[in-house]
Parts: structure tokens; sequence; C-alpha cells
């Protein structure tokens, strides 16, 4: 007797929870639906990518050269200078931007915004801030302009 009524406590609890997945998760989700959809079968694109910090990158955008999931060159689009290939991990893939935001939205306060390309579900803005109440370690991730390349 014992027994069902603690099975019947667990069918009661189990049966009233809701849906643990937040608004943030579903719209990741989604978006990277589209982008699993859409994304280049070489994975190998080029894009425009402004990482907004207190890094040497400032605000500038980048021409960001993506080939086979690896990113293999920036170029700053105004002045057509090549980034140092050991400053090449400022910039982040599409891949690499919503695994971000996946890790972000399991610790509260992390993601502060984010925005998807609505055809091709590619993070537009990704707005963090890691570390809570600590100073000049906030990133903001803005893309566009991604394009195919062939690999």
């Amino acid at each position: 007797m014992r027994l069902a009524g603690v099975l019947l406590g667990l069918a009661l609890l189990v049966g009233g929870c809701s849906d643990p997945t937040s608004p943030e998760d579903s719209r990741l989700a989604e978006a990277q639906r589209r982008w699993e959809a859409t994304r280049p079968a070489s994975n190998s694109y080029t894009m425009q990518q402004r990482v907004v910090c207190f890094c040497v990158t400032g605000a500038t955008t980048f021409q960001v050269t993506v080939k086979t999931g690896v990113i293999t060159r920036a170029v700053n689009v105004t002045t057509g200078e090549s980034i140092s290939v050991t400053l090449l991990t400022i910039f982040r893939t599409v891949d690499q931007l919503f695994a971000q935001a996946r890790e972000g939205l399991t610790r509260e306060g992390v993601v502060q915004s984010m925005a998807f390309d609505a055809t091709l579900g590619y993070p537009t803005t990704l707005s963090l801030d890691p570390i809570r109440n600590a100073v000049d370690d906030e990133v903001t991730y803005v893309t566009s302009n991604v394009v195919p390349i062939a690999p």
C-alpha cells in the first residue's frame, strides 16, 4: 500500500511538471534547425562579423572566412588589412556562436540578448556577460552576410 502511495505521488509530481524548455531555449533550437537545414554542405562560408568587447578589434567589422568549419582569415572591411592569425580566436564560427549561446543559457544572466537571421537561422547578435558583476568581460558578436564558398 505504501509503495502504491509513493508511485502515485511520483506520477502526480512528474505529470504536474511543466516543460523545462525556456522560450530562449526554444528560439535557439528553432534557429539552429534553420541553420542546419541551410548551412553550406562543406561548412565553408564568408561572413561579416564585428566583435564588440574590450579587445584589440574594438568594434571593427571584419570579413571572416570559414573553411570546413574553421576560421582561416579575417580582413578589416574598411582598411582591407588581414588580422594576425594568432588573433583569429576572437571571432566565432556560426557553430561556435550556437554553442556559446547554448552554454550561456545554462547559467543565469549570461546571455543578455540574441537574435537570429530569419532565413538562414545563424545568430545575428549574441550578447554575453560571462561573469556577473565583473568589469570588461562583456562581449557582443554581430554577424551578417553569411555566404557559402567552395571548400
